[in-house]
């Protein structure tokens, strides 16, 4: 849960931005979602990802939602698009 919603403060829909981020983080590390909200840094016994893995997560995890990057900016960012399939591709 994004920490404006854990404060009881105003939100919006930067809010699934968080949670796409943590996902991701879970899914890399294992870590439940609380976890993800007080961390510092990325697990340093954890598997290896890719620097634009990180990039996205942190940048998806912002803890300032201000600061945090919109749908739009998560949906251009190279980690994300280096990893959509075509599924037009596949059909021959």
């Amino acid at each position: 849960m994004a920490p404006e919603m854990m404060n009881g403060g105003f939100y919006d829909f930067k809010v699934d931005v968080y949670s796409l981020g943590a996902i991701c983080f879970m899914l890399f590390y294992g870590t439940e979602i609380r976890q993800v909200w007080d961390r510092d840094s990325f697990p340093q016994d954890a598997p290896l990802i890719t620097e634009e893995a990180e990039d996205f997560i942190n940048k998806c995890t912002e803890t300032n939602p201000c600061k945090r990057i919109t749908v739009k900016e998560a949906l251009k960012h190279p980690w994300f698009n280096a990893n959509i399939v075509d599924f037009n591709l596949l059909e021959n």
